[in-house]
Order: C-alpha cells, then sequence, then structure tokens
C-alpha cells in the first residue's frame, strides 16, 4: 500500500545587512535561514507529529526529515512543490545528504489554481472558504523572532502553528482532491482517491483508438477509468 505524507515545514529567516528599512536590497547575507521545524502526518493515521530546533539540533533535524520523506510514496502540501520540497533539498545537500528516495506530490495549492477560480489560494483563506477551519494564529513576526532568541515558549507556539498547518491542509486535501488527477495507483476496482469500492459505471473515455470503462466513486466523487483498454472495432455492442 502507497505511504501518503502530509507535510509542512517552518524556516528562521535569513539574518542580512542593509541600508535602510523599506525596499532594501540585501548587502549581505550574515547567517542563511535554517529549517526550524516541521509537522508531518501518515494519510490513515491519527497523529500528527511536530519536530523542532527546541528539542535537537539541526543536523539532527535536518536528518529526521530526510528520513520522513524517504518513506513516502506521495506527498500532499499546499505549496509544497515550490517552497517546502525545494527547501528541504536545499537544507539536504547542505548538510550533505544524498537524495531520499523517489516520490510523488499532490500540491493542493495547484489544484485550487487550476481547477478553480477562489477568490484566494492562501490554505487559511481555503480552509475559511470551504468551512473546514483556519490556520493558528501566530501574533507576526514576533513569534519567529522569540524562537531566533531561544525563547521556549515561542518554540512551543511555532511547533502548534506548525502542527496546526497540517491538520488544515488535510481537511483542503479531503474537499479538493476529487477534482484532482492523482498519482495514487489503481488497484483492482477501488477508487484511485480515497480507496473506495462504489464505484458507478458512467460512460467511457475514448480516443483515436481505443475506449475505457468510465466511473465516478459513489463515496468522494472522484472520476476514474478502467485500466482495461477496448478496441474501437471491438465494441460494437456498446450502445
Amino acid at each position: 500500500m502507497q505511504k501518503v505524507l502530509l507535510l509542512d515545514i517552518e524556516t528562521l529567516p535569513n539574518l542580512a545587512w542593509v541600508w535602510d528599512y523599506y525596499e532594501q536590497n540585501v548587502l549581505q547575507i550574515e547567517k542563511e535561514r535554517e529549517l526550524a521545524c516541521f509537522a508531518y502526518k501518515w494519510k490513515g493515521e491519527k497523529r500528527v507529529n511536530v519536530l523542532s530546533q527546541r528539542s535537537m539540533g539541526l543536523r539532527e533535524l535536518v536528518r529526521r526529515l530526510h528520513g520522513v520523506i524517504d518513506e513516502a510514496d506521495i506527498i500532499v502540501g499546499h505549496n509544497v512543490q515550490n517552497f517546502d520540497l525545494k527547501m528541504a533539498n536545499s537544507f539536504f545537500v547542505e548538510q550533505g545528504m544524498k537524495p531520499p528516495s523517489p516520490y510523488k506530490v499532490i500540491d493542493t495549492l495547484n489544484i485550487a489554481r487550476s481547477k478553480f477560480r477562489f477568490n484566494s489560494n492562501h490554505l487559511n483563506d481555503l480552509g475559511s472558504y470551504l468551512g473546514v477551519g483556519s490556520k493558528v494564529e501566530t501574533g507576526g513576526f514576533k513569534l519567529w523572532l522569540g524562537c531566533l532568541k531561544g525563547d521556549k515558549k515561542s518554540w512551543r507556539k511555532m511547533e502548534e502553528y506548525n502542527k496546526g498547518d497540517v491538520v488544515l491542509l488535510e481537511k483542503v486535501y479531503e474537499k479538493l482532491s476529487p477534482w484532482a488527477n492523482t498519482p495514487f495507483k489503481k488497484l483492482g476496482m477501488t477508487c484511485p482517491n480515497c480507496g473506495g469500492t462504489k464505484l458507478q459505471s458512467r460512460g467511457w473515455n475514448i480516443n483515436k483508438v481505443f475506449m475505457q470503462r468510465r466511473y465516478q466513486c459513489q463515496d468522494c466523487g472522484h472520476w476514474c477509468q478502467s485500466s482495461n483498454k477496448i478496441k474501437h472495432e471491438s465494441a460494437e455492442y456498446i450502445k
């Protein structure tokens, strides 16, 4: 069975020299941004896990992130393709680690942009619009500043915020996933999106050479098709 990972990472900001306050070019990076924490949940399990620099060193935290990603067959996240996974790769290569095992990606931001026209595609706004919740309040940059100063209360709040994003991510994903082309393997007559067995035959997908039976899942609403292909000349009996 494929392992599906819901993932969100948080980073500490770059420390840099600038001449002024507003719209400034960075003169020099004093300290590169770092992995602050990451939260994750395996689809089908209840527990949301979070690891941070509060409880371990940076290299160990990056190593643990690498291990979690290495286990996953599919990774789900919001803007995970352009932010979380690219940031993770940057941390891995900086620490001299090799690439994790290959995985496929489901990005809820990409689904929102390609399938809908919401007023906002931010995770918090999607959660509110879809009626499934909202992000944990952070209080702004002071939270990140508190973490940089080693304040334990700030770190606990950061972890709570990180976990809350994964909880909200899963709820938004469940709402949007029936509309997406999922990378799940089709296992027999089950829905590739939710694994349900209540598939209703709803016509055919037809190209120039083959036709395939089309189904809609009665549990989540996702559309899929049979892996069996029928040549047009072999299907005169189909009405």
